[in-house]
């Protein structure tokens, strides 16, 4: 039973890191001994953590390796903790210097390649649906049989609430939307699934390009849930839940990056998608919203279908070259926008840091020269 969590600060040599092997977990491990105890090294979704178990499974503690910064669980064993964290860290550094030991010569020095003018982007029209979700699901279910085999058979079999469970069910809906919306191929539209944004994890269920506009797509499963949809909120089993307010603030930061990234307005409407794992969905709409689209299992794909036409082909095939581009998702400082008027003052719109955008008011004189510039505005985008 865990009696209480400490935490402090433990400096880790980054030398000390040995060369990281594949886990059955999909990330990435590394386990050695320590008498009774055992240290899992864990590498994923930007994370690189020291798990410290003992062979029952229980957790003592952990260490993020990024931070120094260290959790114990069981503050009886913290000394024992520590040991182990110090055995670890002794025999990576062994591991280290024996490869660069054995190491062999280098190479001759070769030119270097010219830069390429476009940086190298991964191509997101090869992501699944629910992708990101699942990873999370499988990732979370192999710490939970690191911990206890039997707890996590108990915890599967009942059904219990745990985050791998909501996780395995957020993949689920994800899955069976993509599926439905992928049926909109062969009608001119495009469809991305589990698209990374910014460098926090975050990601958009689904991106739908097509004739009738750009979509941010999310996807909610309440398997035997009631949901209650009004202008201004949602409800599920009676309870707030503020779906509408992340998706708005998704889309427009979708409706930014894009527009950046063609050179264009791309207008983005968010749609949420309700999941109830019934034959009749139970989503009862008292007012619908203005801005977002509001729909269960049974509306897709004919509810896009039937969209009116607000995209030429052109622009169509122009969004979704960039969409694909994991490039165009990040958080690179770019211009956004510059509009001026004839007195030569222009307000130019700039992504300087992640989410981080600010407008600068520049004035000039009618020769080019800038006489002053001054910050106009300041905002951040949702999530960060």
């Amino acid at each position: 039973m865990v009696t209480g969590l400490v935490t402090e600060t433990l400096r880790t040599p980054p030398d000390s890191r040995a060369p990281a092997r594949s886990s059955a977990a999909g990330g990435v491990a590394i386990v050695t001994g320590m008498g009774d105890l055992r240290v899992l090294r864990w590498r994923k979704y930007g994370k690189d953590r020291l798990y410290v178990n003992d062979e029952a499974g229980l957790r003592i503690g952990w260490v993020d390796l990024l931070t120094g910064d260290a959790t114990i669980e069981q503050p009886a064993q913290i000394d024992a903790f520590r040991a182990a964290v110090a055995a670890h860290h002794a025999e990576a550094a062994t591991e280290v210097a024996d490869s660069v030991d054995t190491a062999a010569p280098p190479l001759p020095a070769v030119p270097s390649p010219r830069p390429s003018a476009e940086p190298a982007w991964v191509d997101l029209a090869s992501n699944r649906p629910g992708q990101g979700v699942r990873e999370l699901a499988d990732a979370e279910l192999a710490a939970m049989k690191e911990r206890s085999r039997v707890g996590t058979f108990i915890a599967r079999t009942f059904d219990m609430k745990t985050d791998e469970r909501a996780w395995r069910m957020g993949a689920g809906g994800e899955e069976t939307v993509g599926g439905r919306l992928e049926k909109l191929v062969k009608h001119g539209w495009h469809v991305l699934h589990a698209v990374p944004v910014g460098d926090r994890g975050a990601d958009i269920d689904h991106v739908v390009i097509g004739p009738g506009g750009v979509f941010t797509v999310n996807t909610k499963s309440h398997p035997d849930g009631r949901v209650w949809v009004g202008r201004n909120s949602v409800r599920v089993n009676g309870h707030a839940v503020p779906y509408l307010r992340n998706s708005r603030f998704e889309a427009q930061r979708a409706e930014r990056l894009l527009s950046a990234a063609v050179g264009f307005p791309v207008p983005v409407r968010p749609a949420l998608v309700f999941l109830t794992g019934t034959l009749i969905p139970n989503v009862t709409i008292k007012t619908a919203p203005d801005d977002v689209v509001i729909l269960d299992r049974t509306d897709i794909p004919g509810a896009f279908k039937r969209s009116s036409r607000k995209l030429a082909a052109e622009q169509v095939a122009r969004i979704y070259d960039q969409a694909r581009r994991s490039t165009t998702w990040t958080t690179q400082s770019a211009v956004t926008s510059v509009s001026a008027d004839q007195s030569s003052n222009c307000v130019c719109r700039v992504r300087v840091h992640g989410g981080v955008h600010v407008a600068v008011d520049v004035q000039g004189d009618r020769d080019g020269g800038v006489t002053q510039t001054f910050l106009n505005d300041l905002w951040v985008d949702a999530g960060l």
